[in-house]
């Protein structure tokens, strides 16, 4: 009776082998799947002056970086390190923004998408080590309101992964 039973287990663990699949194929290295499957951020907007008062900081700052941000895109699908070059130029646009404006706190968001967008260009365009984080590092002297947020950015980046279009 034991040799049926092992008999039996053989017999189930041979044919159970034959069932198996094939390995799964080897995955791209991390720094690829960040940069592929990464989609640039949004800003964020805000309701727009009417009537006859003058357009707020935020508002013409955001107006400009989200035009930055659409010519980005654009240029991003040719020249990744233009498109991460005006992602920074949107960032800076929120400079201009005084800490007694309204919408301060959304500028500040906005501008760290931004700087988030170029971080991933430049790494896109497989020059984040040599331009993007120098760059980053800049900002982060130059923008006393985001220094603590860059500096978080920098500690993890991805990997420079160039993505030809």
């Amino acid at each position: 009776m034991r040799w049926l039973a092992a008999t039996l287990a053989l017999g189930l663990g041979l044919g159970l082998g034959c069932w198996r699949t094939a390995p799964a194929p080897p995955r791209a290295p991390a720094s690829e799947q960040l940069c592929v499957g990464f989609a640039f951020k949004g800003l964020s907007i805000a309701p727009i002056s009417v009537g006859d008062d003058p357009p707020t900081a935020f508002e013409i700052a955001n107006t400009d970086a989200l035009a930055d941000a659409e010519q980005a895109e654009g240029r991003s699908r040719t020249d990744m390190h233009g498109a991460a070059g005006l992602f920074v130029r949107c960032a800076q646009r929120y400079r201009s923004v005084p800490d007694a404006d309204p919408q301060r706190a959304r500028a500040d968001v906005n501008a760290t998408s931004c700087y988030e967008n170029a971080m991933y260009a430049y790494a896109m365009a497989g020059e984040l080590a040599a331009e993007g984080k120098p760059a980053l590092e800049r900002a982060a002297t130059e923008d006393r309101r985001l220094t603590a947020e860059l500096h978080r950015m920098l500690a993890s980046p991805p990997d420079d992964c160039e993505v030809r279009p």
